[in-house]
């Protein structure tokens, strides 16, 4: 189930624009000049340990990401 979620996304990797999301790395990604996710990631011992991804539209459409994406 999770690399089938990924495979979807990386169709969408031409709209991915680095972002800090809570103070670190992640990516806001955006299609059709629509925000359609926002990743975030948590680290530990310098490794990925969680991946918090946002694609609720309702919740995406109050965000202002116009910093991000130009």
């Amino acid at each position: 189930e999770v690399a089938r979620s990924a495979m979807a996304f990386r169709n969408l990797a031409p709209g991915a624009h680095l972002a800090r999301v809570n103070g670190a790395p992640g990516f806001v990604v955006t299609s059709q000049g629509r925000t359609f996710a926002i990743l975030g990631f948590a680290f530990a011992n310098d490794r990925i340990a969680e991946v918090d991804i946002l694609i609720d539209p309702d919740r995406l459409a109050r965000l202002d990401v116009s910093g991000v994406v130009g």
